[in-house]
């Protein structure tokens, strides 16, 4: 289901991704996150997270073709 969910836009921003995944998936009953307010919030950070890094990253000088999602999820396994 995740899978079919990403295709339908696969240069989707990972915060932009995130935020239609819970919104539109996770957050609907019979999933884990409906009704979770605990998860909300931890989701909810996760998408702000998101936001300011590609904020960061898109204020400099990079190259055109960075996965910005890419760079996202390396950075965060490094903490």
């Amino acid at each position: 289901m995740v899978e079919e969910f990403a295709s339908i836009h696969p240069d989707e921003e990972l915060d932009t991704f995130f935020s239609r995944l819970f919104g539109e998936i996770l957050s609907q009953p019979n999933f884990a996150f409906h009704q979770n307010f605990e998860a909300a919030s931890v989701v909810s950070r996760l998408i702000e997270s998101c936001r300011k890094f590609r904020a960061d990253i898109t204020t400099g000088t990079l190259p055109t073709e960075m996965n910005i999602g890419k760079e996202y999820v390396q950075m965060s396994n490094k903490v």
